[in-house]
């Protein structure tokens, strides 16, 4: 009997060796009538709840007061006490893009957000042809259909931007300007501020004595650009303003067409660098006290290396870390993702070297899990990829295509259904996916195209489906482009390096040398790490790995170190010169 059931499972994992990928049939071609038919039939109504809240300002909820316009002889003003400050927002009217008439006003000094914003094609709008108010919110409309609505709330303005409804033929470009050394303002600097790698926060430091911080973010769950591009800090724009803004790219769909004009922009001011930055507002992900222990992120090309030092660590005493084989969605398989990832690699050790690396990490107690990546189409699939304007596959720059999500949402499940079957992973590792705003799909014929929500409301229900087959912890790369802000509650941590995006650009900044220090008192920890999984795990990475070519040893354990502090403790920035 014995020898039957040894037969059988010799059998099994040669029929696994030999399995070719998971099956893909493309949607056939439509036909002209069908197509007719398609343009005429509504957008399915998207799902933005899970990100809702997450751009707005925490000053916008903590202050859920409105604050009421009033014309004065200056145009519209909003007043609003904050304690010893007198913060007035204040709309003049005049030419020019509307976003570049709003300023804001305390004690002395006087900032204008979005110097230089504009909006091109077509030509700048002139001056409002109307301006009234409606429940407290200014509202400014212009010739053409551009209209403008502005709502205070506290230290912080919501501005609605919608243009003429229908779509266009024309591609066009929406920048949110930059900002101007003002009135009361000795210096300027603009940082990526870590979680928040968007380009959208400035430190001003006032001649009074003190700062201010302030940020103008727009919120892509709402925008119906096709691409955000954040600009570098310490950039210099048309009027010799310092950017700390962002682009977006209204582009057309594979019939020609442009979605008109509609963004919600959030503009923050305040002394405390938290007030302006995301409120975050939402539960803790399933699994977060889980995934806050150590765990090891294995570089090590080939299953008997991996195994051995599993079993070595175990025998030093290590003990409560978690097991990523990171290098598994680059070279653990021997084709190429999204389907075609299983059987493993055979000069890795095959099948049988996979599943010995998981018997030595589930006998020393570490929980294991496999890397994957759901973001690109190296296989090649038919119809499976992304398509730009002219129905051309969009990529990275590469050579590489993005996988449609649809597609992805298609295949995960047979996909993370092998590895399950095949070493019952604890967990998993989505690379790519949460790094930030996903790639926007043109090609007509898909629900939405051009539009962010629709791909990150499907890559959120693929995220939602890699846990229920694996469990948790679900971890995720992220850092910078909005990673942290989109997928942290989706993923229950999500990794990243302080310190690597500050001004000027050729500052070193790594490590001892980062502009990024922690501050200790309590009330001004921003618990993101601990609520909703932004930040970094303690990470090890092994010594043998392609990481030792880039950073030296010290360095790398201080940015290492560095980051998980940061991440886990406090997440607060420091700017030379510029705190309080």
């Amino acid at each position: 009997m014995r020898a039957l059931v040894v037969l059988a499972w010799a059998a099994a994992l040669a029929a696994c060796a030999s399995r070719p990928p998971l099956a893909w049939a493309p949607e056939p071609a439509r036909t002209g009538a069908e197509l007719a038919v398609e343009q005429q039939r509504a957008e399915p109504a998207f799902d933005r709840s899970p990100w809702e809240n997450v751009f707005r300002p925490a000053a916008a909820l903590e202050r859920k007061q409105r604050v009421p316009w009033r014309a004065d002889a200056r145009g519209y003003v909003a007043r609003f006490d904050a304690g010893a400050a007198n913060l007035s927002w204040r709309v003049e009217l005049g030419d020019g893009f509307p976003l570049r008439l709003l300023s804001v006003e305390e004690n002395g000094t006087r900032v204008v957000p979005c110097t230089n914003a504009y909006q091109s094609p077509p030509a700048p709008p002139g001056r409002p042809r109307k301006a009234e108010l409606e429940d407290g919110r200014l509202v400014l409309e212009y010739d053409g259909g551009l209209r403008a609505r502005f709502e205070v709330l506290g230290a912080a303005v919501l501005v609605e931007l919608e243009g003429p409804r229908g779509y266009g033929h024309e591609p066009f470009e929406l920048s949110l300007g930059g900002l101007l050394r003002g009135p009361g303002v000795t210096d300027l600097s603009a940082h990526m501020i870590y979680g928040c790698d968007d380009a959208t926060t400035a430190c001003l430091r006032l001649q009074r004595g003190g700062a201010r911080f302030l940020s103008v973010r727009v919120d892509p769950t709402w925008s119906n650009a096709s691409q955000l591009v954040p600009r570098l800090p310490g950039s210099s724009g048309p009027g010799g303003e310092f950017l700390h803004s962002q682009r977006l790219h209204y582009m057309a769909d594979t019939r020609g067409r442009v979605r008109p004009l509609y963004e919600r922009v959030w503009i923050a001011w305040s002394g405390e660098v938290l007030d302006v930055l995301p409120a975050l507002a939402r539960p803790a992900p399933p699994s977060r006290d889980h995934a806050t222990r150590g765990y090891l992120s294995m570089h090590l090309l080939g299953f008997a290396e991996a195994e051995r030092a599993l079993r070595e660590m175990s025998a030093l005493g290590v003990r409560d870390i978690a097991v990523w084989m990171h290098k598994y969605q680059r070279n653990g398989y021997q084709r190429g993702y999204p389907n075609a990832v299983f059987p493993p690699n055979a000069e890795w050790g095959g099948l049988e070297g996979l599943r010995a690396t998981r018997a030595a990490a589930r006998d020393a107690g570490f929980p294991f899990a496999l890397y994957h990546n759901w973001m690109f189409n190296g296989e090649r699939l038919p119809g499976g990829s992304l398509l730009d304007s002219d129905g051309v596959p969009r990529g990275p720059g590469d050579g590489g295509q993005y996988l449609k999500p649809r597609v992805a949402l298609e295949l995960v499940d047979g996909v993370e259904g092998e590895f399950r079957d095949a070493v019952q992973p604890e967990g998993s590792f989505i690379d790519t996916l949460p790094t930030g705003l996903p790639p926007v799909d043109l090609d007509a014929r898909e629900p939405g195209a051009g539009l962010f929500l629709p791909a990150l409301q499907q890559l959120a229900e693929l995220v939602k489906r890699v846990r229920a087959i694996h469990g948790g912890p679900l971890g995720g790369e992220g850092s910078v482009g909005f990673g942290n802000l989109l997928w942290s509650g989706h993923v229950d941590a999500l990794n990243g390096y302080a310190g690597l995006l500050t001004d000027p650009p050729t500052r070193e900044t790594i490590g001892r040398f980062s502009e990024f220090a922690p501050d200790f008192n309590l009330w001004r920890l921003r618990p993101l790490s601990v609520r909703v999984g932004v930040g970094e795990p303690w990470r090890f990475l092994d010594p043998f790995g392609p990481a030792r070519l880039m950073i030296e040893p010290e360095e790398r354990d201080q940015m290492l170190s560095a980051t998980a502090l940061l991440g886990n403790a406090s997440d607060y920035t420091y700017v030379p010169g510029c705190n309080a």
